[in-house]
């Protein structure tokens, strides 16, 4: 659905994250679970669940190098977003 595109350095830590809103949820509408996968060599923390957003900290990565951070959240009525941050990290 949506993407982003953050920059960390090596030694940060970071929260990253999504706020949902209409149209994509309706006003009745919650979310109910988010999963996160990450690229070897980036470590994502817990995610967690606000209201419509969704978080996960990050750390580590190697200097010069992308790396993808996939959310998965699914909601109330049935919907299943799939989001993406690509990390660049920088020394």
């Amino acid at each position: 659905m949506a993407s982003g595109l953050i920059e960390k350095h090596v030694g940060e830590t970071l929260i990253i994250g999504f706020r949902y809103h209409s149209p994509a949820l309706e006003d009745d509408e919650t979310l109910l679970s988010v999963s996160i996968s990450a690229q070897s060599g980036i470590t994502a923390g817990t995610a967690a669940i606000s209201g419509r957003e969704v978080s996960v900290p990050i750390s580590g990565g190697t200097a010069a190098a992308d790396y993808t951070i996939r959310f998965t959240v699914s909601t109330s009525k049935g919907q299943i977003f799939i989001d993406d941050y690509i990390v660049k990290v920088i020394a």
